[in-house]
């Protein structure tokens, strides 16, 4: 698995946590807006689970960002996944 994969799911680069933390949003607020559990929350802020795409959807419309700033697309490529534009 290439590294990103790892430091995504160790949470090393976790963007949902970042721009949750930038815009001030604690995440029983994110549970309020979206209705998914704030443990749940807690997991993929933690890198412990990886949201749906319908949650990915909600997460980035209360926070008021693209799916895309969140999640980059990742493809394979060369057996790797890469980010899309890479």
């Amino acid at each position: 698995m290439p590294s990103d994969f790892y430091s995504y799911i160790q949470g090393k680069d976790n963007k949902f946590r970042e721009i949750r933390v930038i815009k001030r949003i604690p995440q029983e607020v994110l549970e309020r807006r979206t209705k998914i559990s704030q443990t749940k929350i807690s997991q993929i802020d933690n890198g412990l689970a990886v949201p749906t795409e319908k949650e990915k959807k909600k997460l980035a419309r209360a926070l008021g960002v693209s799916v895309s700033e969140i999640w980059p697309v990742l493809r394979k490529g060369k057996g790797l996944l890469t980010k899309t534009g890479d």
